[in-house]
């Protein structure tokens, strides 16, 4: 009974249906790459342009060479 061929056929449709099946099952980690996110339409917008926190931001319609010489010569406030 162990060496009849309808059960060595069965088995082999059953390794191959299980091979498949684990071929075609979604990943369990959240971390791997995945195609879920696609590009937006394209837009008219500018791109963002990258922040220099090194130089100080004009205020009130100053430009920065203005900004920065009236902090250089500013006195300290007295406390």
């Amino acid at each position: 009974v162990i060496f009849n061929l309808w059960f060595a056929v069965l088995g082999g449709a059953l390794m191959i249906a299980g091979m498949v099946g684990w071929a075609l099952e979604p990943p369990d980690d959240v971390d791997t790459p995945h195609d879920e996110h696609h590009d937006g339409d394209p837009s008219d917008d500018a791109p963002a342009e990258p922040v220099d926190s090194s130089v100080d931001e004009a205020t009130d319609g100053e430009t920065n060479d203005e900004a920065e010489a009236t902090s250089a010569t500013e006195e300290p406030a007295n406390v």
